[in-house]
């Protein structure tokens, strides 16, 4: 439940979109409630913290204890939104757009670095104890509740009083000085509580064996000869760097960042680091959910000798039509990188598991243990009903591959109009599209059209009524 309000209220309006926990089925015809508008947008007036966000997809995902967490993507508007990279080029070409602007935008979404460097390096020996020990202490309790300074009011604010008469200069002084002071206040609260979670929540943990310290097996690289390896490439020592830069080819030489593959960085905005272990996230996201959050934006900046930290130097050279040329290559290099980096995250919302697999390696571990107690049995008989016990309890106890919270959460929010209702969660409406029936009769249709005998059967098409159609017998 707390999940539930959380994805669907908290970190909705978080984003400023408008969401209920009926979503997308209070959109249907006729609703009086509905949090799309006639557009299709579920953006509030006043945005959040991204500013104007017009929908979003989250699809929920069960760890190996049940713990419930999302990956999904959200639509934010932005230059970005409906342009291609070239087009992009063009507006910072023209000044309508800058790279400071898109860096500041970025770091706000995805902050790379501590508030306070110094003071989480000093207590990273008692974060270490507390993570541990799964934070059970009292001093860890701030996790689990809202904080008190979300909701303090100790001073008028400016929107909700009446300012002093503009013929009184001093007196309009102290009001806006007041007015400034609970704002700086505020700051320094928030940013010591995201500071608080940061450390315990954010902060990525290996183990220390013999002096090194090594991934844990959820982390760590699962082909053979690279289980030392961590899969989110941590710690990131090689990106630190004081400032956020622009990758081009030379920064990525220097901070040994990728420049191909699903990982690449080339274009993309590196913030500010300096410890190589944190996390990064949206610190709106860490003072109001209190739980381990990640934003990953996506934008891309065109690499050319105005937007790149070396002033194009690691760029090829050419004039007229071979430097356009180069800029719409670049721009597609980029753009190739965007598509494959949103394909990396949103493959978790499609993420197949193989029939079988899960049971297979929960019965071949208990194998071993097996073995040695066929040996001290005597008969034939014992064995084969030694073997059948193992083979039912592995399978029923060990081999069950959903947890109690994913099937309380399958069972709670199923929907029969909708297949995806539990583990989908998003603004827009779907449409279900029998495309194998129609494929189907599609192939019948031609082979009557060759002559071909066929024998007809009626299946029916998903959707309200009897509608059917008749379809071939498969062989």
């Amino acid at each position: 439940m707390h999940y539930d309000v959380s994805q669907r209220i908290l970190f909705a309006r978080l984003l400023g979109v408008r969401m209920c926990t009926q979503c997308p089925h209070c959109n249907h015809e006729g609703s009086k409630s509905a949090c799309q508008n006639k557009f299709g947008n579920n953006a509030l007036v006043l945005g959040g913290t991204a500013g104007l966000c017009d929908g979003l997809a989250q699809a929920t995902e069960h760890q190996g204890e049940g713990t419930p967490h999302g990956h999904g993507l959200c639509s934010f508007v932005t230059p970005y939104q409906h342009r291609s990279l070239l087009d992009i080029h063009e507006l910072m070409d023209t000044g309508r757009l800058d790279v400071p602007s898109v860096k500041k935008y970025s770091e706000h979404l995805h902050r790379e670095d501590h508030y306070d460097h110094d003071g989480h390096q000093a207590q990273l020996p008692d974060l270490e104890k507390a993570w541990k020990n799964n934070h059970q202490d009292a001093a860890h309790l701030g996790l689990c509740a809202k904080p008190s300074y979300l909701g303090m009011d100790e001073r008028a604010l400016a929107w909700s009083s009446e300012p002093p008469n503009g013929d009184n200069a001093e007196e309009a002084e102290v009001f806006m000085e007041s007015v400034l002071e609970e704002a700086r206040q505020f700051k320094q609260r928030f940013e010591e509580d995201v500071q608080y979670v940061f450390s315990r929540v954010q902060h990525h943990w290996h183990e220390l064996r013999d002096g090194k310290r090594l991934p844990l097996n959820y982390c760590s690289i699962k082909k053979k000869g690279k289980k030392h390896l961590c899969r989110s490439d941590f710690p990131l020592h090689n990106k630190c760097m004081p400032v956020a830069k622009v990758v081009c080819p030379c920064v990525a030489k220097k901070h040994y960042l990728k420049t191909s593959g699903r990982k690449n960085m080339l274009g993309s905005i590196s913030g500010r680091r300096r410890c190589g272990w944190f996390s990064g996230c949206n610190s709106l996201c860490a003072a109001l959910l209190r739980s381990n959050t990640n934003f990953m934006p996506n934008f891309r900046v065109p690499l050319t000798e105005k937007t790149t930290e070396c002033k194009g130097a690691c760029l090829p050279k050419g004039d007229g039509e071979d430097r356009k040329r180069e800029i719409q290559r670049l721009c597609l290099l980029a753009q190739r990188a965007m598509k494959q980096m949103t394909g990396y995250f949103s493959g978790y919302i499609c993420k197949k598991q193989k029939l079988g697999n899960f049971e297979l390696k929960a019965a071949s571990s208990s194998l071993p243990f097996l073995l040695q107690k066929l040996k001290n049995l005597k008969t034939a008989a014992a064995q084969l009903a030694s073997v059948t016990n193992r083979l039912i309890t592995t399978l029923e106890g060990k081999g069950i591959l959903r947890s109690a919270p994913e099937s309380f959460n399958l069972c709670g929010k199923s929907c029969h109009q909708d297949e995806l209702n539990a583990e989908f969660v998003r603004t827009f409406r779907s449409v279900t599209f029998p495309g194998s029936e129609y494929l189907q009769r599609h192939e019948h249709v031609i082979k009557q059209a060759a002559g071909a005998s066929v024998t007809p059967r009626r299946l029916p098409i998903p959707k309200p009524g009897r509608t059917g159609v008749f379809l071939p017998t498969p062989p």
